[in-house]
């Protein structure tokens, strides 16, 4: 089950007038703090687990429109996945992301942020890009 995801749709309620939102559960790890799986393996269970996800979200697209009432996706927002209990590099992370070819907004804690010193290169600016299978995401720092 570490290498899966689980995709459930927010439950809509008779006064609800706002869009409806989605929640994806990626599944990259069967421990954490002391018991955490070794970071390649978790990098290995996360490209699986999205990839999962990407089949999920495809499979809602082709159904929508089918008399089911499902409404369109909108964009993916996501944290820095694996980068805090796992204690994966994020950059590595992100290569796997780029990867799978899944557009996303990753949205990050302001301490989470790296200046140019600390990174020993060009600063990240409030919004940067990346370029996932010619699919253009923004990436939120």
């Amino acid at each position: 089950m570490t290498d899966s995801s689980l995709l459930i749709q927010e439950r809509a309620t008779a006064e609800q007038d706002q869009k409806r939102f989605w929640i994806a559960c990626l599944f990259t790890s069967s421990g954490y703090g002391k018991n955490t799986d070794p970071s390649d393996r978790i990098l290995e269970n996360t490209k699986l687990a999205m990839r999962d996800l990407k089949a999920q979200i495809e499979k809602h697209g082709e159904n929508k429109g089918k008399g089911d009432g499902e409404e369109e996706m909108g964009d993916v927002y996501s944290v820095r996945i694996n980068s805090g209990l796992f204690g994966v590099d994020w950059e590595r992370t992100k290569e796997v992301l780029e990867e799978v070819g899944v557009p996303m907004v990753v949205v990050a804690r302001e301490e989470d942020q790296q200046t140019e010193k600390e990174k020993g290169g060009k600063k990240r600016t409030a919004m940067d890009e990346f370029v996932s299978k010619g699919k253009r995401a923004k990436v939120k720092y």
